[in-house]
């Protein structure tokens, strides 16, 4: 509902706007109204409506001057002008004065109408977009204030944190199988979403690429409503392999909670995400608990055991056990994490760091391809024979020539998949390759890379639009773009920029 301040000095033509544009049914009320200036300056600072409608003429203090004194206490609404007077010069005042349109006396419906459907429409996508910037700065930037008034009140509020393939650190987002899943927007057209019982929704982007956070304003009397929901959320959205995971939060009324309550309900998917499944699970809710599918400590040192041959066998196994029982991702990585410690400690040549599993997760649609691609970087750190591998005299050249193209191509879109059709080898021996010398694999390598460019853009022109500044160094997506610049700095970059601003000024002044 959109409210109004109307003031006019005629009681006869008040009260005949009111009622007509309460009976349009565009969803506008008016919250008060006065018959002078000074009355209708203090009712408009007592109610901050989103509307004030005010006569130019009336005894004493004129609209316009209502309009500047108001403006000039730094209150913002949209200003409607409403008079009898059509002569130019009050137009053009009114124009200068920030009006937003100018209705004549006497009111003609059909043209009230017009102009009420027009406003409410840029009045809705104004809160709307005042909304959403709310939860992304709560959710992103830490953000503790108040939500606005459009979001207040005792409601309860259900979130929803939606995940497309594995969970992983939003550094490893260029090589997630489900870089590209929300993108379109499926929740835009989502017939879940607009059943009677859901009376308003938001959606925030999450943590990583693949990560999506509902929020569900239920008015239903119906106890498994929210259940209701997400299982149709489902059915819209698992069409491809990609599996896709649900958490259904516990119902809250205090949005500045929520930053904590979403990383709980991510703390909690973690713990229960079954590699390759799709499920629906409700916070602090377990029923189906899954078995790792292996005992750890046996396995570790059968494997330790093993030649390369039985080792890519034995992980096949696991895959297939695991598909079975329903190995959860956290039992996937726990076993890659602690098999690597084992080759790293055994072996010179091996270079596995734990951001290394988290990257074989992200590009990995279930468990037989993620222990698939294990099994090759496995097959890199016993040394055995790689199809394509360059002899060892080459491969240093391999390497700096990986370092000039990223170094120079680092604002172009640059995936494991260009790098292997560029260079005409596998894509994990390449990265194998270059995470031996450099200590860090060419995914890492680039997001350090462009968050170092963009850095020095920021100190070099701090007023540079965000919007500008990610695309400059090569994100499309801006809010994605501060997300992992504070994932990667422990800064947004607009905190980076007061940063660099307040040094600067005290290095002036110490010169």
């Amino acid at each position: 509902m959109h409210s109004i301040v109307l003031i006019e000095d005629e009681p006869p033509t008040l009260f005949m706007v009111k009622h007509l544009i309460e009976s349009l049914g565009l969803g506008f009320e008016v919250v008060g109204y006065a018959f002078n200036g000074d009355d209708g300056e203090q009712i408009v600072r007592e109610q901050m409506p989103d509307v004030v409608i005010t006569d130019i003429k009336m005894p004493g203090k004129d609209g316009l001057t209502v309009i500047r004194n108001l403006q000039a206490e730094g209150i913002k609404t949209e200003w409607l002008i409403l008079s009898g007077y059509a002569e130019f010069e009050y137009a053009v005042q009114a124009l200068r004065s920030g009006v937003t349109d100018y209705i004549l006396k006497p009111v003609d419906p059909l043209t009230l109408q017009t102009l009420f459907e027009k406003l409410g429409k840029h009045l809705s996508d104004m809160k709307s977009k005042a909304e959403q910037a709310y939860l992304n700065r709560l959710l992103h930037e830490g953000e503790v204030k108040p939500p606005p008034v459009t979001m207040a009140g005792t409601r309860l509020i259900y979130p929803l944190f939606v995940a497309a393939g594995h969970l992983t650190d939003s550094i490893h987002d260029g090589e997630h199988i489900a870089r590209r899943f929300f993108y379109p927007n499926p929740f835009e057209y989502s017939q879940a979403l607009r059943q009677s019982g859901i009376e308003k929704w938001w959606n925030v982007s999450g943590f990583a690429c693949n990560q999506q956070i509902l929020f569900l304003l239920i008015n239903a009397s119906e106890p498994d409503f929210a259940e209701k929901i997400a299982e149709g959320l489902m059915q819209e959205l698992h069409v491809s392999d990609i599996p896709v995971n649900i958490m259904i939060g516990e119902s809250n009324s205090n949005w500045i909670d929520s930053e904590k309550h979403v990383h709980r309900l991510l703390c909690a998917m973690k713990e229960r995400l079954v590699s390759g499944l799709s499920q629906v699970m409700r916070e602090g809710i377990s029923e189906n608990q899954h078995e790792p599918g292996f005992e750890l400590e046996a396995t570790l040192a059968r494997l330790a055991a093993m030649t390369f041959p039985q080792i890519r066998q034995q992980l096949n196994l696991l895959a297939r056990q695991g598909e079975e029982r329903g190995m959860t991702q956290s039992a996937v990585e726990l076993l890659m994490v602690k098999l690597t410690e084992v080759w790293n400690n055994r072996y010179t040549k091996a270079a596995l760091k734990p951001w290394d599993i988290q990257e074989i997760m992200a590009s990995s649609i279930g468990l037989s391809d993620a222990f698939d691609r294990f099994a090759r970087i496995a097959e890199f750190t016993f040394g055995e024979e790689v199809e394509g591998e360059k002899p060892l005299s080459s491969s240093v050249e391999l390497v700096r020539q990986i370092e000039d193209y990223l170094s120079r191509h680092y604002f172009t879109p640059i995936t494991y998949d260009s790098l292997q059709e560029r260079f005409g080898y596998h894509k994990d021996y390449l990265s194998q390759l270059f995470r031996q010398a450099k200590g860090i694999s060419p995914n890492k390598y680039i997001m350090t890379l462009r968050i170092e460019k963009a850095k020095n853009i920021m100190t070099n022109q701090p007023d540079l639009p965000l919007k500008d500044l990610s695309e400059q160094v090569g994100y499309e997506d801006a809010l994605y773009f501060s997300r992992l610049f504070k994932n990667m700095t422990g800064l947004s970059p607009s905190a980076f920029r007061e940063q660099s601003i307040t040094r600067e000024k005290q290095a002036g002044g110490l010169a």
